[in-house]
């Protein structure tokens, strides 16, 4: 009786592991990243009187826990720094000498323009040259110089009947420092010169200063084409302390000369200069690259986040703070190759906690926990039957 005592406080043991196991898995169920775990459990087997077949159970055995690491929901928290991988892999995050891997994709770049997991402690790791593990850092990242204009592009007609001179701007245009100056066109309709046939005009451009900067003939076909030897305007522009710049009027495509009342919609389009842009936001596109959009409208790709997945995932130790460590060898990589995911910006993966599955197992446990406090209750009660009959 008194074996029967110590196999019912093995269950109350073991059952009491198993409902710490799920209050944890319950309490964690909203935590990102987290996985759940489930306890082992074995049976103990009486060594004595096995070798005769006598052999009996003698109780609970209560092994290492188990951790699911199935893919938990994807949520929606709209902050471009939330990333979840969708798939294979793992995070890879730095303090120090320790590394560790997690799912829990909630980032934010400190003070120091280094991206940091949401403890503000552990730097996430990104992919340098030849695969080595590096900081992703805003570093020198947080202005983005500017670009000088050398082409303008123009769309729409100029009316083969107008009967004044068309004007168009104002035109902007951008130095090699990225500051911004302004053009002013002016079309002036000129008669044809044989050979040439159609409409032409005389293109002159002036700066904000009124100074002429460019002149040049425009020519259009009889079907209202540019011609391709006077599709174009060359200016030589010299910005006020700066460097002279060429930049070409190109007309040689979206514009035409043809009847269409006496009003023109000739317009400047696509620009390709641009300011000097200030950072405006930081995400991550699908595979891992760092995007960062400035004010000026350009968006520059920086470093690829490292993921990490291994051949025995088993090997993982989960510790706090939904990390995990290992002293197997980690595969390196980006994400959207063979070995890992694709990443999602704006979102976290939630708890692959199975709340219905986990009440199923509150359940079990604590039945299994109230039949060992019987056995054990009976065993007594046997016990002091048998003192009570020796008075």
């Amino acid at each position: 009786m008194i074996n029967t005592i110590n196999t019912g406080m093995s269950g109350l043991i073991g059952y009491s592991k198993g409902l710490q196991v799920i209050g944890n898995n319950l309490t964690n169920i909203n935590t990102p990243g987290y996985k759940g775990v489930d306890q082992q459990f074995a049976s103990l087997f009486s060594q004595e009187g096995a070798q005769n077949g006598t052999g009996t159970g003698s109780g609970l055995n209560t092994l290492d826990t188990r951790v699911n690491f199935s893919q938990g929901q994807i949520n929606q928290t709209g902050r471009p720094l939330d990333l979840a991988i969708n798939g294979l892999g793992f995070f890879i995050l730095r303090d120090g000498d320790t590394t560790t891997y997690t799912r829990a994709g909630q980032f934010e770049f400190d003070a120091d323009g280094i991206l940091v997991s949401s403890d503000g402690k552990s730097r996430v790791a990104g992919l340098g040259p030849g695969g080595m593990l590096q900081d992703i850092s805003l570093s020198g990242l947080q202005n983005n110089a500017g670009k000088a204009t050398t082409s303008i592009k123009f769309d729409g007609n100029l009316s083969a009947n107008a009967t004044a001179d068309v004007t168009v701007g104002p035109v902007n245009i951008f130095d090699a420092a990225g500051g911004q100056h302004t053009l002013a066109l002016t079309f002036s309709k000129t008669a044809s010169v044989p050979p040439a046939t159609g409409n032409n005009w005389t293109v002159t451009a002036k700066d904000e200063t009124g100074t002429v900067v460019g002149t040049g003939p425009l020519q259009f076909s009889t079907t209202g084409s540019p011609q391709i030897t006077a599709n174009a305007v060359q200016l030589n522009f010299t910005p006020k302390g700066m460097a002279p710049m060429s930049v070409k009027l190109d007309f040689s495509s979206g514009v035409t000369s043809v009847t269409n009342g006496s009003s023109s919609s000739l317009k400047s389009g696509n620009v390709d200069g641009f300011a000097i842009g200030s950072l405006r936001s930081q995400t991550f596109d699908a595979d891992g690259v760092l995007t960062l959009n400035y004010s000026n409208g350009e968006a520059v790709k920086g470093v690829n986040i490292a993921l990490a997945n291994f051949d025995r995932i088993e090997s993982l130790d989960e510790i706090s703070g939904n990390k995990f460590t290992t002293q197997s060898t980690a595969h390196i990589g980006k994400a959207g190759t063979s070995l890992f995911g694709t990443i999602g910006a704006g979102v976290v993966e939630g708890a692959n906690v199975d709340l219905s599955q986990q009440f199923s197992n509150l359940i079990i446990m604590q039945r299994g926990y109230q039949a060992s406090s019987q056995i054990v209750s009976v065993s007594n009660e046997m016990i002091q039957t048998l003192l009570d009959m020796r008075k």
